[in-house]
């Protein structure tokens, strides 16, 4: 066990640091022509903040979902089966088990 922790210990500090992607460069060189269409697809996507807000939404729906679903009866139902082919013998391991 102590060796699985070495190992681990001397992965962790060998192990190159993490690095925070960077977002695309924009092109700096000459004007950018974009369709309307072009630049609502960019900022949808580039939008964190309206990602979050729809994850909220989904969040919050899923909430009201599971809340109504206590309001709503339920119905459980069990069976079981038992059938015996030697017939019991209700003084076995007594002294009057072997009259039977």
């Amino acid at each position: 066990m102590t060796r699985l922790f070495a190992l681990l210990a001397t992965l962790a500090l060998v192990a190159p640091p993490a690095r925070a992607q960077t977002p695309d460069p924009l092109p700096t060189s000459g004007p950018i022509t974009l369709t309307l269409d072009d630049a609502i697809a960019i900022a949808l996507d580039r939008a964190y903040a309206i990602r979050l807000a729809a994850l909220d939404v989904q969040t919050s729906q899923s909430q009201v979902r599971e809340a109504y679903g206590t309001l709503f009866p339920r119905v459980d139902a069990s069976s079981g089966y038992t059938r015996n082919v030697v017939q019991a013998n209700p003084f076995a391991g007594s002294s009057a088990g072997s009259i039977f």
